[in-house]
């Protein structure tokens, strides 16, 4: 496949999720920020594909206790969506609800 090929790029989410479930999380950061960057790359990227790569940096983040990081990741995941999805989506709630806790957990 060529380097932009979208198969590719949602292989790297893939292997992003896979890393993350293994507790490999400098492994799960560096594939999930390789597919952001190759999706940023191709002119016919789905930028729900990038949406799913900042959902898994939220994830290892949040899996590492770096609430900052993960609050970050997830708000520029719920920016994409918001631009790519209707306003009544289940996954904009869901992303609401994730940062949400995270700041119940920080205390705010």
């Amino acid at each position: 496949l060529p380097r932009y090929h979208p198969k590719l790029i949602r292989s790297f989410v893939n292997f992003g999720m896979m890393h993350m479930e293994l507790g490999e999380y400098p492994n799960a950061l560096s594939t999930s920020q390789n597919s952001i960057g190759l999706s940023a790359e191709n002119s016919s990227f789905d930028h729900l594909d990038i949406a799913y790569s900042y959902m898994n940096i939220g994830h290892v983040y949040e899996a590492m206790n770096d609430y900052p990081k993960a609050i970050a990741a997830y708000e520029k995941l719920l920016e994409i969506e918001k631009q790519h999805l209707p306003p009544n989506h289940p996954n904009l709630a869901e992303s609401y609800n994730i940062i949400g806790s995270i700041y119940n957990r920080m205390g705010e």
